[in-house]
């Protein structure tokens, strides 16, 4: 049966991070201090900051070098599960607390993020829809999983050559320019 209110206790998640280049996965939860998860205002991605107290020394034995994954699983108390993926991006602050222990940030950015910040658009488009254009920018250069973009069409043609900007760049120039309906 489930639970129709939520319980005092607080949120019940998994958190593992995982590296490309070796080590097995670690999930982390025993060692997280602080764990922030939030949509810039500013920005259009989610970013997590976890702040770790390391006694066991995770950063040697990952390495933790950059690119990792850091996947957040998390359900409500209705049972209901969810998955959001992370890729580290710095980590910061790292403190010597005691001879074998120490505290830093993990500092992560939404897969679709990090793809924003390594994908440049070098692509003419001429005589398309600019919901058409940005849909096409969204499933060839930033698309990394189920999620999905609802463009509003527009009725006016749009001729663009992209030249190096990123996927968000292109797509925000479009808003902008794009007349509705």
């Amino acid at each position: 049966m489930s639970r129709q209110y939520y319980e005092t206790y607080g949120l019940d998640y998994q958190l593992t991070i995982q590296s490309k280049i070796g080590g097995s996965p670690q999930i982390i939860n025993l060692m997280v201090i602080e764990l922030n998860m939030y949509e810039d205002m500013f920005g259009p991605f989610m970013r997590m900051e976890v702040v770790i107290n390391d006694s066991l020394g995770l950063i040697d034995k990952l390495p933790i070098v950059g690119d990792e994954e850091l996947v957040f699983t998390y359900g409500n108390p209705n049972e209901q599960q969810f998955e959001q993926t992370f890729v580290v991006y710095k980590l910061s602050g790292r403190t010597n607390i005691k001879d074998r222990a120490q505290v830093y940030t993990i500092h992560a950015i939404s897969r679709e993020g990090h793809k924003n910040s390594l994908e440049y658009v070098y692509k003419p488009y001429i005589d398309k829809k600019p919901h058409e254009i940005a849909t096409d920018i969204f499933d060839n250069q930033l698309k990394s999983s189920k999620k999905m973009l609802r463009a509003i069409p527009a009725e006016d043609k749009y001729s663009k050559i992209t030249s190096g900007q990123n996927p968000v760049q292109v797509i925000n120039q479009l808003a902008k320019e794009a007349k509705g309906p």
